[in-house]
């Protein structure tokens, strides 16, 4: 295999901005601040078309607009960029928008209905129903997202729901599914996040920093999936931190075809070297230990970085940037002879037992 013949998926930030202010994202400090990283760009359809020409898109089977800091609606031109991307893609190619599904007026979810049909996927953010959903999904109007999904598939549009349970909406999950798939969503898909790291809650704060409630994970055995602690005073000596690094079974996603482009025209070989470089820290350090690890990880994306080089699309396209990067020559051994944390956390199969 090799870069860029052997690219088949391509995760898109469109942009970094959002409306929403939700607590574990890393665009911002627990739900308030904006962090130093965020830029509020976004990818242009000019830019996306020098980028990416037809001859590169109709390879792909999976091309997805994912925010790691911002919702891919807030880029002006994401309708276009998605119907450039149907009309160069196959029709094996799946297209997904992921979104918070509270922007856009009604006539833009019509004509993307319309439009693009089933060609094109909307996975909404639904996070509980109207009196628990913005408990997290914080800046975001229940009502009007049920109402622009709605007129989404009401037009021949396709919708799916990602949401995520913690305690204060884990009891509605069997109706909030009912009543989605009852508007027509093709399926409901719920999911713990382990971003709460072991802690037992987190806190939300607004944007001057202050304090204003906690969230908790679910607490049913259904949905609490959190891992156990790792042991960081143990993995702290660089003996047992290499051993925990070579005793991983790495099956990387980059390496199968995946690549992550940022709202600046950034390529990475994923979104966790990118995020882990620029949001290392979002959740309350609990020891100077775990400090150690989350610098350690920080530090493994920027070893990866520089030794293959972030890849910059200004001015080119994929295929021969790609093709003129140390991409097929250095990345191997990051996931192989010498394994590094990120790949670790990211595609290690074993992970869970490595952190047991």
């Amino acid at each position: 295999m090799s870069y860029p013949n052997n690219i088949t998926s391509m995760h898109l930030e469109l942009s970094d901005r959002c409306q929403a202010s939700c607590p574990m994202c890393p665009r911002n400090a627990f739900g308030g601040a904006e962090r130093e990283h965020i830029t509020n760009t976004d990818i242009s359809i000019d830019n996306f078309k020098q980028w990416f020409p037809p001859s590169f898109l109709n390879k792909m089977r999976h091309v997805f607009a994912c925010g790691n800091n911002g919702d891919p609606l807030m880029a002006k031109d994401c309708f276009e960029i998605f119907k450039y991307l149907a009309s160069n893609t196959t029709d094996n190619c799946q297209l997904d928008i992921h979104t918070n599904g509270s922007l856009r007026s009604s006539e833009w979810w019509k004509q993307l209905g319309q439009e693009l049909g089933k060609r094109v996927r909307v996975i909404f953010a639904i996070d509980g129903l109207a009196d628990t959903h913005s408990i997290y999904r914080r800046g975001t109007d229940w009502h009007k997202i049920i109402n622009n999904a709605k007129i989404l598939i009401e037009n021949g549009g396709l919708a799916r729901a990602d949401s995520l349970v913690f305690s204060h909406n884990e009891h509605q999950t069997g109706e909030l599914e009912q009543y989605l798939l009852g508007m027509g969503f093709d399926s409901v898909n719920f999911k713990p996040t382990f971003r709460f790291y072991g802690l037992d809650k987190f806190p939300v704060k607004n944007r001057k920093g202050q304090f204003e409630y906690y969230i908790q994970p679910a607490q049913g055995p259904r949905w609490n999936h959190n891992l156990p602690q790792p042991n960081f005073v143990k993995l702290i000596p660089k003996e047992n931190f290499q051993a925990m690094l070579d005793s991983a079974e790495i099956d990387p996603a980059c390496w199968k075809g995946q690549i992550y482009l940022n709202c600046q025209g950034h390529v990475y070989p994923c979104c966790w070297v990118s995020s882990s470089i620029d949001n290392s820290r979002y959740v309350e350090i609990q020891s100077q230990e775990e400090e150690i690890l989350r610098d350690r990880l920080s530090q493994s994306s920027y070893d990866i970085v520089k030794d293959i080089g972030m890849i910059d699309l200004n001015g080119t396209n994929i295929e021969t940037a790609i093709a003129n990067s140390k991409w097929n020559s250095n990345l191997p051994k990051h996931f192989t002879t010498d394994p590094k944390l990120v790949c670790v956390k990211s595609c290690a199969t074993n992970f869970s037992k490595i952190i047991r």
